[in-house]
């Protein structure tokens, strides 16, 4: 109990640090009139999307929104324009209630972080599910059907499954990676398994995650050099947490200057790579082709 506690909190200082930089450019929403945000029709739902992926997703159904959260992520043009309701870790509750919304829809991961602050002030919410690659069909589906746009959600699943199949094929018969996913910076280390966005792209890509076969279940869990040592991964993939360009700098200090890195066959032969945190996150996004495809090349290149 004690470790799923220190996760949840890891986790969720990764994401508000990670955000903290992700914030409005400086431009200002206040005495915007909400008639920008607000939809023709009546019966039409008013939307906030409370995170980036489920923005992402409700621009691809064509589903109108009222706001946003602040981010310096790219954004559909369509949503660039909308009044700002802060960070996803901290929204700002009076902004989201002078819209006066009929839904707050943000991703699932961040229910435990903000769910009570949300319903303090009776924001009506809807949590998403984007914890892994299959998460993230099945999120837009659902909010497909939720909002009437089924057979947008079909033309979306279709077009990532097309791709998915594409990349699937292009790796067979080639010889599978033992991979290991560090998330973290130095004494701070967790192995993502198969439960996390990351560990399930190295699932499809029918490599084996050497944190899979851990009594603990979760998305995360911690690492143990020795154990690391033991299985010996052909291939390590790091992920960050807090301020990604120190994190970057700690961890690659730890390669250098700790011997016991170098007893790694991977980082002797120089197959250790830095995850992109545009395309991988804690949770999955409507980029999820970018991200099989980019997984992809890491595990096989021009295999």
């Amino acid at each position: 109990m004690k470790f799923k506690k220190v996760i949840s909190l890891i986790l969720a200082t990764s994401m508000l640090f990670a955000l903290a930089g992700c914030g409005s450019d400086g431009s200002s929403t206040e005495g915007s009139s909400n008639d920008s945000g607000k939809t023709a029709d009546k019966n039409t739902p008013r939307i906030i999307a409370g995170s980036v992926a489920t923005g992402q997703i409700l621009d691809e159904l064509k589903i109108p929104m009222i706001g946003r959260v602040s981010t310096q992520y790219e954004l559909p043009k369509d949503m660039q324009d909308l009044p700002e309701v802060g960070l996803p870790m901290s929204p700002d509750v009076e902004k989201i209630m002078e819209l006066e919304p009929d839904k707050y829809i943000l991703s699932g991961s961040l229910e435990e972080i903000v769910g009570d602050k949300l319903a303090a002030v009776d924001v009506p919410t809807e949590y998403y599910d984007l914890s892994s690659y299959d998460a993230v069909f099945e999120t837009i589906k659902e909010i497909g059907k939720n909002y009437g746009k089924e057979k947008e959600a079909e033309a979306t699943v279709k077009r990532l499954k097309e791709h998915e199949a594409e990349v699937l094929k292009s790796v067979e018969g080639k010889e599978p990676k033992k991979v290991m996913i560090l998330f973290g910076a130095p004494g701070a280390f967790l192995l993502a398994t198969k439960d996390s966005f990351a560990g399930s792209l190295v699932d499809l890509l029918k490599c084996e995650n050497i944190a899979n076969g851990t009594d603990i279940k979760g998305a995360y869990v911690p690492f143990s050099m020795e154990v690391a040592l033991k299985e010996d991964p052909d291939i390590i993939l790091r992920m960050y947490h807090g301020y990604i360009d120190e994190a970057m700098a700690q961890v690659k200090k730890e390669f250098e200057e700790n011997p016991q890195w170098q007893q790694f066959t991977a980082v002797r032969e120089g197959k250790v790579y830095d995850l992109d945190d545009k395309i991988f996150n804690v949770t999955g996004n409507l980029k999820a082709d970018e991200s099989l495809s980019s997984m992809r090349e890491l595990l096989y290149g021009d295999e």
